[in-house]
């Protein structure tokens, strides 16, 4: 039998603090030490890059650099580069995320770190360099909207849209400062993701990560190899048709691959970026699985309704992971339309799939998302960031839903506990639980509504306080459903 395991949902930005933004900072150990506690084994996270448009973490402008913002300003002042009035300074009050202030307060103190370096910056970013290839693109991205602000990089001067290796050179040579400043942020923010990692490890807490299956057109890597996207007029955007998340679709924007090119190059550039995100993690969610096996092409400047499906080439890429991977850990995000193709191909590959307990309900018949439908090989949850919160889908379900869901549980009022614990029964090998979910949650600490812009991604657990009052029952569940090797 597979050791059965579970894990709680929550991104770094959620954790609290008092910076404005969750991140490296003593937070996330104390949040290791309530897993390790809880006898959770595993810490899922959001993707971890710096993030750019709508500030959603699936809209990465990198999908190799970290984003700076979860650095911890509390060891860059034990470490001289900041002072206790810069600590004081960036202090903000409880509640959720405000991207705009912060955005401009925090790369003002970064600024200011990295300025307290001194002379050692070249010796302290070299060896960062030799060990991270995709650097200097990057730090010459960010130089680049330095220097032309509120522009995407196809609005650069040509010699800089091109990439023109003198023009480029020339950046470097004149512009060294700002280049070693986006080179500094990303040697202190994967040396403290590191550091995290490595006390998560001792405490047998594992992080599961998150890579987003599209990236956005202004983004370094589009920049680098515009000829791998389809772009320009005639060329096409990411989305999805009509489903559970939204009657109109949902028109994501992001570029579609050049799966043509991809294939002529043996899909190295989508196999290098795998083994990177695979290398950062100890499991890994694939969003958006089931582009890989069929993906909605929508025409640039259509409506998301007006897309069609298209064959993916997701089993010859998968042919060769065994060039690129000792052993890969993926999780399938399978879910939304086109799952069946999706259920395939990872079945095919032997990759977990997903299961959403809310799903479970909203049909009279008989469907896969009730637990006890599950197979051995998925993650369980109760809902996912996209997902309302369990006790806010329950709170506005219809009456007839609402009815099933007392049948199915046995229970005329359920609590959040209720559905941790059918989830924790089931037969699914891993469950995962949104930390809302676990605190019983309404609406308001709702992560992200597909199809919208405004207010995403900026909900903060208050305090890590709150997790004391579940943490007993948590560790109960955990050991009575054999989730963890140690008893009651």
């Amino acid at each position: 039998m597979k050791q059965r395991k579970s894990g709680i949902l929550l991104a770094l930005s959620s954790l609290p603090g008092e910076f404005g933004i969750g991140g490296f900072g003593q937070e996330a150990y104390e949040f290791v030490d309530f897993l390790s506690r809880s006898k959770q084994s595993l810490w899922q996270i959001l993707p971890l890059g710096p993030i750019g448009k709508g500030n959603s973490p699936y809209g990465a402008t990198s999908s190799y650099a970290g984003n700076p913002l979860y650095i911890d300003l509390r060891q860059l002042e034990v470490m001289g580069l900041l002072t206790q009035e810069d600590l004081a300074s960036a202090k903000r009050p409880p509640g959720k995320v405000n991207y705009e202030e912060l955005l401009e307060s925090r790369y003002a103190l970064l600024r200011k770190a990295y300025s307290n370096v001194g002379l050692s910056v070249d010796f302290l970013l070299a060896d960062f360099c030799n060990h991270h290839g995709w650097i200097r693109d990057y730090a010459l991205y960010e130089t680049l909207k330095g220097l032309y602000p509120d522009k995407d990089w196809w609005e650069w001067p040509e010699k800089y849209r091109h990439r023109d290796p003198k023009a480029l050179a020339q950046i470097e040579e004149e512009h060294r400062d700002e280049m070693n400043f986006w080179i500094f942020t990303q040697y202190f923010f994967f040396m403290q993701w590191k550091d995290l990692k490595n006390y998560a490890a001792s405490k047998n807490v594992s992080f599961f990560g998150d890579l987003p299956f599209y990236v956005p057109e202004d983004s370094v890597e589009v920049w680098v190899r515009p000829d791998l996207f389809l772009l320009g007029e005639d060329g096409r955007v990411a989305g999805t048709p009509p489903d559970y998340f939204t009657s109109e679709g949902q028109l994501w924007g992001f570029p579609i691959y050049n799966w043509e090119k991809m294939e002529e190059e043996k899909y190295s550039w989508w196999l290098e970026r795998l083994q990177y995100q695979n290398s950062l993690f100890d499991y890994l969610r694939l969003d958006h699985f089931n582009a890989f096996a069929t993906y909605w092409s929508i025409p640039k400047g259509k409506s998301a309704k007006e897309g069609e499906f298209i064959r993916g080439h997701g089993p010859e890429l998968f042919k060769g992971l065994g060039k690129y991977f000792r052993k890969p850990n993926f999780l399938a995000e399978d879910l939304g339309s086109e799952s069946e193709a999706g259920e395939k191909l990872r079945k095919r590959f032997g990759i977990p799939g997903m299961r959403i307990l809310q799903f479970g309900f909203i049909s009279k018949q008989d469907y896969l998302h009730l637990p006890h439908n599950y197979e051995e090989d998925i993650v369980a949850y109760t809902g996912t960031h996209d997902n309302d919160t369990m006790m806010g889908w329950y709170n506005t379900a219809p009456g007839e839903i609402k009815q099933m869901t007392h049948l199915y549980l046995g229970k005329d009022h359920p609590q959040a506990m209720d559905f941790v614990r059918l989830l924790m029964a089931s037969h699914a090998e891993i469950t995962m639980i949104p930390v809302q979910d676990l605190l019983g949650l309404d609406s308001e600490a709702r992560m992200n509504i597909p199809g919208t812009e405004e207010g995403n991604w900026t909900w903060r657990l208050p305090s890590l306080k709150d997790l004391q009052g579940v943490e007993d029952n948590l560790r109960k569940l955990t050991t009575v459903f054999r989730r963890t090797f140690e008893s009651i």
